[in-house]
């Protein structure tokens, strides 16, 4: 039973994504009356849509995830938190109160890790998912009362959005390739200059920051994997530590072009987490076909978002493929959720 609650975070997760981007494909499809609601009544370019992606689809995803993994399953009032919190982030993001949102996230922040630390020993996963929380809570607490300081304001977002996401995805992506309990005490470090480096962009300069972010990373996936290793036989830790290279690429992509720095966070949201939800889905009943599909969708989605920002001339076109192949992405993911085996 708790597991089949459990589930309801993916169909939501996808709910929100689809909220989150249906208004660009109405943009790029020029239907001026579809989308115009959005941007004018809900702030939806400042804080809409990466609320919707970042604190709706992955939070779900990967709360979603963590759930499913770790056992013994969750409790009633755990999954209802985590159902609750981001509904609650989206809808308050919409009107502008995305700061208030954030004590939602918090508290769903402090469920996960409380969910997680009862169940994973200490290792490099449990660190860096560890890391991760931590910094989405402490970032939207410094974002919450960050006064007239934009610094400190950035400096919370950036915490909340890049941190979080790339602790939970380095957690996760070890636990697909093969975690290692003896090297905890050297990712504790990594993730302490991982946190520096966020305070070190905004002291001097972002280029700063996303370049010591890349060399952390770097470090965390290594070693380089030879190309048999991503066969049929080891899909799953293949996936994994495609995601980990994943990250050190889009923040060195960010590092050294820092004008065109969207496509790179979107080679480090939408690549590395499409890569780890299909490395989570590679034991889906009777899923192959559809499992490379949606690695497609994802590839293009990426492919064509980066596009954006190269080819501004072919903006529509770009954006309304993007648009399309990620909406449909985030729904077969939510088909290939309900084909995992219950354990």
């Amino acid at each position: 039973m708790r597991m089949s609650l459990t589930r309801v975070l993916f169909p939501l997760g996808t709910v929100l994504a689809w909220l989150g981007v249906l208004p660009w494909l109405f943009f790029a499809l020029g239907l001026r009356r579809a989308y115009e609601p959005f941007y004018g009544a809900l702030a939806y370019r400042s804080f809409f849509h990466p609320l919707a992606e970042l604190e709706g689809f992955l939070t779900c995803f990967a709360v979603g995830l963590l759930f499913t993994l770790l056992k013994p399953a969750p409790a009633f009032w755990q999954v209802a938190i985590a159902v609750a919190a981001p509904i609650v982030s989206a809808v308050l993001g919409a009107t502008g109160r995305w700061e208030v949102g954030l004590a939602a996230e918090v508290l769903l922040l402090a469920v996960a890790l409380e969910f997680a630390a009862r169940r994973v020993r200490i290792s490099t996963a449990s660190v860096w998912i560890a890391f991760g929380l931590l910094m989405g809570a402490g970032g939207a607490v410094l974002a919450q009362f960050a006064g007239d300081s934009i610094v400190r304001y950035e400096l919370g977002r950036d915490l909340v959005m890049q941190g979080l996401f790339t602790g939970l995805a380095i957690g996760i992506g070890r636990m697909f390739r093969g975690d290692d309990s003896r090297g905890w005490p050297l990712h504790a470090a990594l993730g302490v200059a991982f946190v520096a480096s966020f305070f070190v962009g905004a002291r001097y300069g972002q280029h700063l920051g996303f370049a010591l972010r890349a060399l952390v990373c770097i470090a965390v996936a290594r070693p380089l994997r030879p190309a048999w290793e991503f066969g049929p036989g080891n899909l799953r830790p293949g996936l994994a530590h495609l995601a980990l290279w994943i990250l050190p690429l889009g923040n060195a992509w960010v590092a050294i072009a820092l004008s065109v720095r969207r496509a790179g966070l979107h080679m480090i949201f939408l690549g590395c987490f499409a890569a780890l939800l299909l490395a989570a889905f590679t034991h889906a009943r009777g899923a192959r076909l559809l499992l490379a599909g949606t690695a497609a969708l994802f590839a293009l989605a990426m492919l064509a978002r980066a596009m954006v920002e190269l080819d501004p001339t072919s903006f529509h076109l770009w954006m309304g493929i993007s648009s399309a192949s990620f909406l449909c992405a985030a729904a077969a993911c939510s088909a290939l959720s309900m084909k995992l085996p219950v354990t």
